[in-house]
């Protein structure tokens, strides 16, 4: 820019470019492209809103999503150690049948042999 500039051209510049803002101001692009932006900045806040209200449903301590899959994962663990549990429960019990027929049986063959000593025993103290 010169610095030689008049003060009447200085205005006279000024008072042109204030024209030109003028005239860009009320074109209709311009209003449009102003209710755009304004419509944005509205919709922000709305989307900052909506997101703080998300932020609370998911991060309530109390009742929000992420407590609700903690305890879920929580029963399902418990329900999971309860099954092994079972589980382990189940094959003690079925290891204590096996075990209970294998003393049966050795118990019965024990106590028919006993007998069968007993009654060759009495067979021989009778036939002599």
């Amino acid at each position: 820019m010169e610095e030689n500039k008049s003060n009447q051209e200085i205005v006279k510049e000024l008072l042109a470019a204030f024209t030109s803002l003028k005239s860009k101001m009320e074109d209709p692009n311009y209003i449009g492209l102003e209710n755009s932006i304004n419509q944005l900045i509205e919709n922000q806040k709305d989307m900052r809103e909506d997101l703080s209200d998300l932020k609370k449903n998911l991060l309530n301590p109390y009742d929000g999503a992420i407590v609700e899959i903690r305890k879920n994962t929580d029963f399902r663990q418990d329900w999971e150690k309860k099954q092994r549990d079972l589980e382990k429960l189940q094959e003690e019990h079925n290891d204590l049948l096996s075990w209970k027929r294998g003393f049966v049986k050795i118990f019965w063959t024990v106590f028919t042999t006993a007998v069968g000593v007993i009654a060759f025993m009495l067979t021989n103290m009778i036939g002599n």
